[in-house]
C-alpha cells in the first residue's frame, strides 16, 4: 500500500474513532448513565391509587402484630420507630428488609387484616434528631371487596413539572391531567375520603410516590401535587406518570 493511501486509511479510522466514542458516550450520558435523578425506568404493572387506612387504627394493630410475632416463630429483632409529629410510622433504613419479611410472613399466617396490604415509601425521610439515620414510612393500604386497589388501573393524558415560590424557597410539584375514565373514579374516591379528611397514596411497583390529604371532592380530572419535593423526585415521578399517558 502507498504511503499516501496508509496516510488516508489512518485518518479515516481515526475520524471513526472519534465518532464511535462520541455516539457511545452520547447514549450512555442521555440514558441516564451517571444521572442519579433520572434512572431508567420500566413499566411495572398499574399505576394506583389507595385510600390509606386511619393512622390510629394503624398504630394500634401494628403494635398488636408485633406482640404476636414470636409466638408464632417469627423472630422479631428490629428497632421500630414511631413518631407522633405527623403520626407517621417510620421504618430505620437498615431494619426495612427485616419488617417488610416480617409482614409477609404475617400475611401468610393469616394475621393482618384481609382488606389491608403494607407499601413502603419510595423515597427515605431523614430523620430531625440525625444527619445522617434515614427512615421509610409504612403505609397501611386499604383493599375493596376484591382484594384490589381504589382505583386499580390509571389512565392520563399530560404531566408536567410546576414550580412555585414561597419566600426564598422554591416548592417543585406537578401538575396531572387524567382521562374521563380516571377522572370520574378519582372523583368518586375523593368525594368519600374528604370526609373523614383521609389520605389517598399513588402507588407504583408496591412503592408509595405520593400520599396527600383529601381535604373536598377533587373534579375535573386534574390533580396538583406540591410540597417540598427534591428535584429527582418530581421527575422521577413525572417519567413514572408518563408511562400511563394515552
Amino acid at each position: 500500500m502507498k504511503k499516501s493511501n496508509k496516510i488516508i486509511v489512518t485518518l479515516l479510522l481515526s475520524v471513526l474513532g472519534i465518532g464511535l466514542f462520541i455516539f457511545l458516550f452520547t447514549d450512555l450520558f442521555f440514558k441516564g448513565w451517571g444521572n442519579d435523578d433520572e434512572p431508567q425506568i420500566e413499566k411495572v404493572g398499574e399505576l394506583a391509587f389507595y385510600e390509606v387506612q386511619d393512622y390510629y387504627s394503624f398504630g394500634q394493630d401494628l403494635v398488636d402484630l408485633l406482640e404476636i410475632a414470636p409466638e408464632n416463630g417469627i423472630d422479631l429483632s428490629l428497632d421500630l420507630l414511631q413518631t407522633g409529629d405527623e403520626e407517621d410510622i417510620l421504618i430505620k433504613e437498615a431494619d426495612k428488609p427485616l419488617v417488610d419479611s416480617l409482614l409477609k410472613e404475617l400475611v401468610k399466617l393469616n394475621l393482618t387484616p384481609s382488606n389491608v396490604k403494607y407499601c413502603f415509601s419510595a423515597y427515605p425521610k431523614v430523620l430531625n434528631n440525625s444527619d445522617s439515620v434515614k427512615a421509610y414510612r409504612l403505609y397501611p393500604l386499604l383493599l375493596d371487596d376484591k382484594g384490589e386497589a381504589s382505583i386499580p388501573k390509571t389512565g392520563f393524558t399530560s404531566v408536567k413539572i410546576n414550580h412555585q415560590k414561597y419566600g426564598n424557597e422554591i416548592m417543585r410539584g406537578l401538575d396531572i391531567k387524567m382521562n374521563k375514565e380516571t377522572a370520574e373514579a378519582f372523583a368518586k374516591l375523593t368525594r368519600r375520603v374528604a370526609m373523614r379528611f383521609g389520605t389517598l397514596a399513588m402507588v407504583y411497583d408496591n412503592q408509595v410516590y405520593s400520599a396527600p390529604q383529601v381535604a373536598s371532592e377533587i373534579t375535573g380530572g386534574e390533580v396538583s401535587l406540591s410540597g417540598s419535593i427534591k428535584k429527582g423526585e418530581v421527575r422521577h415521578l413525572k417519567r413514572i406518570i408518563e408511562l400511563y399517558i394515552e
